[in-house]
């Protein structure tokens, strides 16, 4: 009888043993399974993260380079010699000023304020020489000015009109236009130009 007793305990004893080794066992299969599914839900956020940190640079990334020159600025380009700059970003109302060319070609000027001024050629047309000043703010158009060039109706030189410009120190423009006629001036106009806050070419005195 005590055998029998013996026996049960023990039968007993192992039983309690499995079924505590089995729940054991369950409770670390769902623990690890917690973790993999928090870390497929991270995952995307990370991604996206990295993502932003790439594009970020792009979006800020200087569109134009700083000036070289300086001022006063009193010099006649040399359309032979010149090697432009050229600017790979979208800028907002320059399509008419880009003359046949996928990106804008440039001369940079000093800066107005935080305006960045430039040259830009209009070369495109029945004349090589000429060229428009332009303010841009925040990848922008503002406003864009004829200032350097020359005019004769084609085929016929005898008559010119010829454009040059400068700038003081203080950013005054000055226009000079000048007709010739067989080579002689005939006439000579000046004009000079501000450039008010909001990068607008302004007459003045």
């Amino acid at each position: 009888m005590k055998f029998l007793k013996q026996t049960f305990k023990t039968i007993t004893l192992i039983s309690f043993i499995f079924l505590s080794n089995c729940k054991k066992n369950e409770t670390n299969n769902n623990e690890a399974i917690i973790p993999t599914a928090d870390t497929v839900s991270i995952l995307p956020s990370k991604i996206a993260t990295q993502k932003d940190s790439i594009e970020t640079p792009n979006e800020n990334k200087e569109c134009f380079k700083k000036s070289e020159l300086e001022l006063p600025y009193n010099q006649k380009i040399d359309v032979r010699k010149i090697n432009y700059e050229t600017c790979e970003c979208k800028i907002e109302g320059i399509d008419e000023l880009l003359c046949d060319s996928p990106n804008l070609r440039y001369i940079a000027l000093p800066n107005f304020e935080n305006k960045k001024v430039i040259l830009i050629p209009m070369d495109c047309g029945d004349f090589n020489y000429r060229f428009y000043m332009a303010t841009i703010f925040e990848n922008k158009l503002l406003d864009k000015l004829y200032v350097e060039g020359e005019w004769y109706e084609p085929g016929d030189e005898t008559y010119k009109e010829l454009t040059h410009f400068s700038i003081d120190k203080n950013y005054k423009i000055t226009i000079t236009k000048k007709n010739l006629d067989n080579e002689k001036i005939t006439a000579t106009e000046l004009t000079n130009y501000k450039i008010d806050s909001s990068g607008i070419f302004l007459k003045s005195k």
